[in-house]
């Protein structure tokens, strides 16, 4: 029983390690939004600051006289020389990745990327970090004017263009943040130029591209406050509403969107509960919407609170008694609640946690006011001073856009969510509630507006017109996206007006201007095979950036195939890259391991004829483990590349990121899945996973975790992946809907 608990704990570890684990980003791609990005703010910043230099003097005056102590000026002393340490330190790095960067073809560009990004991490010193950032600026110029040469570019290669113009942006708003760039219009107007390709040089241009090609990866302001509370992550205002709330012991009913946060909330009451000194055996209850999030939620209270969990579901039970935390199941707490035998256990309750009862409603505040009711109706029964107040927190903007595709014939055609609606039903139904439009699909939608002639609109419609951007965003040289989403307000207000208004003729030309592109070049469906068709589509998402990424179907045999048609595809090419184009490197490779297998025997057969004279059979032990090392040594002769080509997987062989992942914990999960699922083992070593209701437990804990991780780059599901996606904080890019 105690090693079944044992390793019960032990697989929690895992896969609450797997959970909690801070997801892999495109570190690449961060944009930074500068400090010196409002240059009206540093203006007014001045003129505060030359009114108040006698202010400041004085005060400086004064804090001269205050007696520094000793120990303050070790400290100061002991950071700067860590500094100082630390720049030397990069200083050697940045030789190094310059050494590494001369070994590289001139027209090997995504080589050259991949050495810097993958130093960019190690340099913490701005001084440094600036100087490689030059060096990546550098060839990311050569490379564009390279692109921009060519008369006819290939798919693959607009991909790499479209990549590269925002990987360019991303290097050029990180070097003003860093250079304190203050004018940033006339310092870097050049390379604006350069970037949006289009003379002379206008604001209104360069805003036009920023909504256009940077889109979602617009970066927004931190608008929260550092709250002790919660260290690890700073919580907007909406946030610091629940955690007032759970500190005055109110019900709380929370409606956002997915992956904003919501989360927090639960684990912020159990932590409440945990460090209760008047209740030592207070409990709170997680109620999962499905038996499938027990266990992940489990395994993260484990990872974060330690063993103080217990399950309770209708197949399997654990520790309820005994825990601080039961994780159960909407059926399974009305059990308790009504069974005689609880009752007594059910007076612990502290704090009960309905996970996505939000969705269960189209009404959030009818769902509050009538707990309302009931926490009145309860004051009453109980005879208590007042009843508990039920605060409702509404947070409807989402942090992820979701852009709309067609795929076909190896390319993407987006939709426009408005495009997709016709007259009678804006006219009748309005848009949804939680209608929102990203960037790009803001500036399409104004464009179709302003097409029909701003003033036939504003004749039609009583409200104020839309702005241009350079009228709305200017001083900024960076759109923020927050005032880029206060913008698209200002631009659905209008469209909104038009509905009011019933204009059908104009809302016509706008839906059919916003349709999805209907041309020659989209055949749909397409006439292939599934499994040719599916590589098609995977190719493209890994041309265009578009991983990790999910494919739903309702068939779990066509998962599978899928899933086989993909790895199978790498294998084969992997297959044909070593019979040709690493044909000599392995030939070479392999005539060398046997020159070394050759020397080996001959230093053994030394060896042992001395040991046969003049050592007995024990000091022979020795001699054997003296080989051992030297055919330790040996293999160290071959560098990682080299062992990848003669036996492991080649990076073009793999969607896996291999790179950025916990290497540790991708081992212990492929060793712990391998023995029952040994394909899928093989398939995921390949970046590409299956997951249903039929796949074991293991099986689905590896597929999840190393999904969440970015190992794993492609899975095939049903429905099953989805609940759990809503719950892991998984930024996943691209879904994709099979109907089979």
């Amino acid at each position: 029983m105690n090693e079944s608990i044992s390793y019960s704990y032990t697989y929690f570890t895992l896969y609450g390690k797997s959970l909690t684990t801070r997801d892999v980003r495109d570190n690449q791609l961060q944009i930074i939004l500068p400090t010196a990005l409002m240059n009206e703010e540093i203006n007014t910043d001045r003129k505060d600051s030359a009114s108040g230099d006698k202010k400041k003097q004085k005060a400086k005056g004064q804090s001269k006289k205050v007696y520094q102590k000793k120990a303050e000026k070790i400290i100061e002393e002991n950071k700067q020389r860590k500094i100082n340490k630390c720049i030397i330190n990069e200083t050697d790095q940045i030789v190094h990745v310059e050494d590494l960067l001369k070994q590289i073809p001139f027209d090997n560009y995504s080589a050259a990327m991949e050495i810097i990004d993958g130093s960019l991490s190690k340099f913490k010193t701005s001084v440094n970090r600036l100087e490689l950032l030059k060096r990546k600026f550098h060839l990311q110029r050569q490379y564009l004017q390279t692109l921009r040469k060519k008369n006819i570019l290939t798919n693959e290669e607009k991909s790499k263009l479209d990549y590269l113009q925002t990987d360019y942006f991303a290097t050029m708003t990180e070097m003003a943040h860093l250079e304190n760039s203050i004018d940033v219009f006339s310092e870097k107007k050049k390379y604006m130029e350069e970037l949006i390709n289009d003379l002379p040089f206008d604001q209104e241009k360069w805003y036009r591209f920023q909504m256009e090609k940077i889109n979602s990866r617009l970066p927004r302001y931190e608008q929260g406050i550092p709250d002790s509370r919660v260290p690890d992550f700073i919580p907007d205002n909406w946030q610091i509403q629940f955690l007032d709330a759970v500190d005055k012991r109110q019900s709380i009913i929370i409606v956002a969107p997915t992956a904003s946060g919501k989360t927090y909330a639960s684990y912020y009451a159990m932590n409440k509960v945990l460090k209760d000194r008047d209740d030592p055996n207070g409990i709170c209850v997680y109620i999962a919407p499905t038996k499938a999030l027990v266990n992940q939620v489990a395994a993260t209270i484990h990872y974060k609170f330690g063993a103080v969990f217990g399950i309770f579901t209708r197949d399997y039970r654990t520790n309820m008694d005994g825990c601080r935390i039961l994780v159960t199941i909407p059926q399974c707490m009305q059990i308790l609640l009504l069974s005689p035998n609880h009752q007594r256990w059910c007076q612990r309750i502290k704090y009960a946690i309905f996970d996505e009862i939000h969705s269960t409603v189209s009404n959030g505040n009818e769902l509050c006011d009538w707990i309302e009711n009931i926490e009145n109706q309860r004051s009453k029964l109980f005879k208590t001073s007042k009843p508990r107040r039920v605060c409702f927190i509404s947070h409807p903007e989402r942090i992820a856009d979701l852009n709309k595709y067609l795929y076909s014939n190896r390319q993407l055609y987006p939709i426009h969510p408005i495009g997709l609606m016709n007259t009678k039903q804006l006219i009748t139904r309005g848009v949804p509630k939680d209608f929102s439009l990203s960037p790009y699909e803001t500036l399409q939608l104004n464009d179709a507006m302003n097409t029909l002639s701003i003033s036939k609109i504003e004749n039609e419609i009583e409200s104020k017109p839309v702005p241009t951007l350079k009228q709305y965003f200017s001083p900024d040289w960076i759109i923020e996206r927050n005032k880029c989403n206060d913008y698209s307000r200002l631009v659905c207000n209008q469209f909104h007006g038009l509905i009011n208004n019933k204009e059908n003729s104009i809302i016509n030309s706008i839906t059919t201007s916003l349709k999805p592109i209907t041309s020659k070049d989209i055949h749909y469906p397409e006439s292939k095979s599934t499994s040719l068709l599916i590589i098609d589509f995977i190719l493209t998402l890994k041309e265009k950036n578009l991983l990790p990424c999910i494919v739903f179907s309702d068939n779990r045999l066509l998962c599978e195939n899928m899933a086989t048609s993909v790895a199978e595809y790498f294998e084969n090419l992997e297959k044909n890259l070593r019979k040709t184009k690493y044909k000599d490197q392995i030939e070479l490779l392999k005539e060398r391991l046997e020159t070394i297998k050759n020397a080996q025997k001959k230093i053994k057969s030394k060896k042992i004829s001395k040991s046969s004279n003049k050592r007995n059979h024990e000091e022979e032990n020795i001699v054997e483990l003296e080989i051992t090392e030297e055919e330790k040594h040996n293999q160290i002769l071959l560098s990682g590349l080299e062992q990848q080509l003669l036996n492991g997987i080649l990076d073009e062989g793999t969607l896996a990121n291999r790179h950025g992942c916990d290497r540790e914990l991708v081992d212990s999960l492929l060793e712990r899945a391998l023995w029952e699922n040994p394909r899928l083992v093989g398939y995921m070593q390949r970046g590409v996973a299956y997951h249903h209701a039929g796949l074991n437990n293991k099986g689905r804990v590896a597929v999840e975790a190393l999904f969440r991780n970015r190992y794993v780059q492609v899975v095939f599901s049903t429905a099953t992946l989805g609940m759990y996606l809503t719950k892991c904080k998984m930024k996943t890019k691209t879904y994709f809907s099979f109907l089979s």
